[in-house]
Parts: C-alpha cells; structure tokens; sequence
C-alpha cells in the first residue's frame, strides 16, 4: 500500500491535557482529537484508557479512517517511566481495537521527535518538572529518571528555591529582593510569616503564579531571581550532559530540543545559563526550542515504525497538526 493510504497515529497523552492525530505515512494530517488529564498516576489507569480512548475515537472520525484501516500508532505517555510501566500501561493501547499494536513510549521521546531534525538527539523538558531523553544514532535510548532527585526538577525546583530566598531575606541572610512583594501579591498573604504559617499549618495555599514572578524578576535583573534561575538552568543542562556522555554523544554535533513551559518562556538569564553551561562541554549541541505540538513526534515515530523517512515529511505534520490543534482550541 502507497503510503499516501497507510494510516498512522500518534498520541501524546500528559498530566493536563491529551492529543491524538491521525495521519498518512505520507505526511497528511487527517484527523485530531483532544482530551483531558491522562497521566494515569494523577488520574488512575481506568481514566487514563477512556480519555486515550475518547481522543483517538475523535481523530479518526474526523479522519474518517477505521480502527481497522491503522497500520501504525505510537502512545508517548507521562507516567511510563519504567518496564512495569510499560506492562500496566499496555491495556490502554490494546483496548482502542487498532490493528497493530500500539507501541508505548515515555512522553519525552515523542516530544523529542518533535523538535529534533533527525532520529537522534537529546530533549530537555522544564515544565512541572523535569526529565531528560536522549536517542543516539545507533538507536540506543537512555533517560533521566524523572523523580526529582539527582536532576533538574523543572518549575517545582524554581518554586522551592524561590520559598527559600524569601524565607531567608526575612531571616535578613540577603539582601532585599523583589521576589519577596511578587510572591506576596500572587499568593494573596500580607507578609512571609503568614505564608509560611499557612503553608506549614496545611492550609490550601496556591504556589502556581509563583514561578512567572521568578522568571520576570530574572529578566528584569533582580539578583536573588538571576542567581537561582541560573542554578537550575545549569542543572538542567547537566542533565543533557549526563544524558550525551551515557550514550557517547559528547563530541558529536545533535540538536538539543528545549521542551516544557519553562523554557518556553524564554527568560533571558534561563537561558543564557543552560546554553552557556551545556556547550562549554558539548560544542556541537544546538539547542532547539519546541515548535507544534508534541503529539507530532507520536505521529514521525509510527511512520519510522513503518520503514519511511519521517524526516521528509517532519515539517508537514508539524503544520498540519498545529493547524488542527488550533481549530479544535477555537471550538466554543
């Protein structure tokens, strides 16, 4: 069969939202599906397998391709972090009646198809947390574990770093900073003993608008926020390091795709400290933000399941799931 009429699909299934896309092996984006959280350890494995479900059953109705008609498909999943991951994980897959089986992968790796130029590379993802992936030219894979120990925690590190500094300005260990009213105005106390009051005592208090302040007080040249957004930078990138020298691409020249909202922010002192720390050691790294939705690299990694060069046709399913990714988001 042409691989204009071999079906594929690829599911990017995270901790806030899920995406499925069918396409051709020829690079055609035929159908798209969104849902919710399906990250089966915030949600459980019998809502992760409906929301999969659900998302799927859309992409191919819009597509108009049967279960039956799917040659290939690839879930890149949050929460499949170890073998038995794997194993607990695979009734998802089996239960959307596809022809082939699906082929489950860590979410990472479909983010890092997404934003690299070839099959190999190595992703960083700063998000809630973090995680890093890399894929070497022979095909070996290796991963940072994602537990945040021992490796870049994302926005969690951000956070917890910030609490610190403002705790220790009221120790009077530092200097002023403006993280101090930021963090105040966002979490609505009225100074850092009642915030720390009501976090110690249990009370619910809401930490999310606290790492913008970060990153803007970073960009805007305060002192405290450059200096602990240029530490966890740093560790970040020591990750892509750890990851290259594990899997022997030090030396050799890779893209290094930059995933999760961090740094999608572009906070300039973010990224000044990765880039600088990672190519002092890795020369030939050449960091890539991530463009399109992640749930592209599902989609080129089921075609490469399939024998075709997915590289050729990488950009035209960037576009056309970006395409419907904005369609379904404008749907009242």
């Amino acid at each position: 069969m042409s691989a204009e009429r071999s079906f594929v699909v690829g599911v990017d299934v995270g901790g806030t939202k899920t995406h499925a896309c069918v396409a051709t092996a020829a690079g055609e984006v035929l159908g798209f599906g969104v849902g919710g959280a399906g990250n089966w350890e915030i949600v459980g494995c019998e809502a992760t397998a409906d929301v999969v479900a659900a998302a799927v059953g859309t992409a191919l109705s819009s597509a108009g391709v049967d279960p039956a008609e799917i040659k290939s498909a690839v879930l890149a999943m949050a929460g499949c972090d170890w073998q038995s991951d794997e194993v607990r994980l695979r009734p998802v897959g089996d239960a959307l009646g596809l022809r082939c089986r699906p082929n489950i992968v860590n979410d990472a790796f479909g983010a890092l198809r997404a934003g690299s130029r070839s099959e190999h590379g190595i992703v960083n993802n700063a998000g809630t947390g973090g995680v890093t992936a890399g894929r070497a030219r022979d095909g070996r894979v290796f991963r940072t574990m994602a537990v945040g120990i021992g490796e870049g925690n994302g926005s969690s590190d951000l956070r917890n770093r910030a609490m610190s500094t403002i705790a220790k300005e009221h120790h009077g260990q530092i200097p002023p900073t403006r993280l101090t009213t930021g963090i105040l105005e966002v979490t609505g106390f009225a100074s850092v003993p009642a915030l720390f009051e009501a976090v110690t005592r249990g009370h619910r208090v809401n930490l999310v608008d606290v790492v913008p302040v970060v990153l803007d007080a970073a960009d805007d040249g305060d002192d405290a926020a450059v200096a602990l957004v240029q530490q966890v930078a740093s560790t970040h990138a020591r990750d892509v390091l750890g990851v290259a020298r594990v899997l022997g691409m030090l030396d050799e020249s890779c893209d290094v795709v930059l995933a999760g909202s961090v740094h999608a922010r572009r906070c300039r002192p973010w990224s000044e400290a990765f880039t600088s720390t990672l190519t002092e050691a890795m020369p030939g790294a050449v960091p890539r933000l991530l463009e399109g939705p992640p749930v592209t690299g599902a989609v080129l990694l089921a075609i490469e399941a399939l024998g075709n060069d997915a590289n050729e046709v990488a950009v035209k399913v960037r576009d056309g799931a970006t395409t419907m990714l904005a369609a379904q988001v404008a749907v009242p």
